[in-house]
């Protein structure tokens, strides 16, 4: 961007330096030429008045010298022109200057016929000064006894007149260039101006638009300029890191998208079988009475219903799930008694723990502080720890909830004694969807209780550990912050 702007400023400066100088030589050249004209048109008849005026004795050759001298006398007289005397063919008889100043010994008759037959035509003729130069002149005919004689052959613009005035064309061009110069550099920096002004005013506007729209998504926005830092660099930032964001967001789309095959996979293959084997059940219990006994009919309606209780945890587990993926939805924080909540589930579970013929208790530290977070998003924390521990213990063993204070806030942990994680499914354990090779197959686990766990305590700002080893049980703890006072 840097580099584009120093070359569009050299650029313009480049044709800004062109206009200037063309606007001068085409300057120039008009002086050039309205001087010739001036010359012309107030000399025009000057040879034609002097021929009349002056008296020539071409018959005696005596006589030359006195019209030399009275060629001189003419030029001191006007110095802006030079006077020389022709014979028919053109050649110079006579001339104003001194004869070594004189480097023509003829000069073109060409113009000379052109103002015998048109006196208003402006005509160029040779400088004898000058060979290859040309100048405005003035010329008529001399007749004696009405026979030519010569000419009388005027240059209009001598070399001395010349000389001055290329002088004073000089100082006119140096001063008019000059103030042209200004004025284009004037002029330049008042449209570099206002285009800078433009491109700046733009640039700020589409930087508050960057401020406003990561405002709006929630994010910080940039703040003041710091230091030297412009515009230009202040955008720079704000690209670097909307980039960054979108490269974010594409990672994030990524695992969405995988987690979305994912979830479609899981549902289709659990929805599919568990459908199927309820379906099964109830075409058996359609059979006649007589191939079933009550009990085989009761033990076909308890697994019939243990599968619909697994589709209802299924879905809702996805609702859950999908609530806690939702940017938009903030979860509503209040303060609670962590210790009551904990005694509430347990309490929910004590029926199950006693069928699987698991003891379930609480140990609670006293005087533990409130909470702060959302209690139905930190009761299903509790709920899918205990419902995962209940399922990995065997019969006789223990699932413990304790809750101790912890750097201003309550500590929580759920351990069990039952058979443990693998060291292959460490890794893996709250990813949705996965259930360790130790799962029942029977439908009971969705593989989602752990991942929604997680998502909720780091909602509230905790991280949810895991802590075990095959054959010794698992402990999850997990630390939620005190209510502010």
């Amino acid at each position: 961007m840097k580099s584009v702007a120093r070359g569009a400023a050299g650029g313009g400066l480049a044709v800004l330096a062109v206009a200037a100088l063309s606007f001068l030589g085409i300057q120039m050249l008009s002086i050039h030429y309205l001087i010739g004209e001036v010359n012309q048109d107030l000399h025009r008849s000057i040879a034609r008045d002097l021929v009349e005026h002056m008296v020539v004795a071409w018959e005696d050759p005596d006589e030359v010298p006195d019209l030399h001298a009275q060629l001189a006398d003419l030029m001191r007289v006007n110095p802006a022109v030079d006077f020389y005397l022709l014979d028919p063919e053109g050649r110079i008889l006579s001339a104003g200057n001194p004869a070594s100043v004189v480097r023509r010994e003829a000069v073109s008759l060409e113009p000379i016929a052109r103002l015998s037959t048109d006196p208003e035509a402006r005509a160029l003729g040779d400088d004898p000064r000058e060979p290859g130069v040309t100048r405005p002149i003035s010329a008529a005919p001399i007749r004696v006894a009405g026979q030519l004689r010569g000419y009388l052959y005027v240059v209009l613009g001598s070399s001395r007149y010349g000389r001055v005035v290329d002088m004073i064309r000089t100082r006119y061009a140096l001063l008019l260039g000059g103030v042209v110069l200004l004025a284009l550099l004037g002029v330049g920096a008042s449209a570099a101006a206002w285009r800078y002004a433009t491109i700046v005013r733009r640039l700020r506007a589409l930087g508050a638009r960057m401020d406003a729209f990561r405002r709006a998504r929630g994010e910080p926005g940039a703040g003041p300029r710091r230091g030297p830092r412009d515009e230009l660099e202040r955008l720079e930032a704000l690209f670097g890191e909307l980039q960054e964001r979108v490269a974010r967001q594409l990672e994030a789309l990524e695992r969405t998208d995988a987690l979305r095959r994912e979830l479609v996979a899981f549902v289709s293959h659990d929805l599919k079988k568990s459908l199927a084997t309820v379906a099964g059940l109830i075409e058996t219990l359609r059979m006649p009475p007589a191939p079933l006994t009550p009990a085989q009919r009761e033990q076909y309606l308890e697994a019939a219903e243990r599968r619909l209780g697994g589709l209802s945890r299924l879905v809702e587990q996805l609702f859950a799930l999908a609530r806690l993926e939702d940017p938009h939805i903030e979860p509503s924080f209040e303060a609670f008694s962590a210790t009551d909540l904990a005694r509430d589930v347990v309490q929910q579970y004590q029926v199950a723990a006693g069928r699987a013929g698991v003891r379930l208790e609480v140990a609670a530290a006293p005087d533990l502080p409130r909470v702060w977070g959302e209690i139905g998003l930190v009761e299903r924390v509790l709920v899918n720890l205990i419902e995962n521990a209940l399922r990995h213990t065997p019969d006789g063993g223990r699932v413990d909830v304790g809750l101790e204070p912890r750097d201003g806030g309550v500590a929580l942990w759920v351990r069990d004694t039952g058979s443990g994680i693998d060291a292959a499914d460490r890794p893996h354990l709250f990813r949705p969807f996965y259930r360790g090779h130790d799962t029942a197959p029977d439908g009971a686990s969705a593989g989602l209780g752990l991942a929604i766990a997680r998502r909720v305590v780091e909602i509230h700002g905790g991280t949810l550990r895991v802590e075990s080893a095959p054959g010794e049980g698992s402990v999850f703890r997990f630390e939620l912050r005190a209510a502010p006072c």
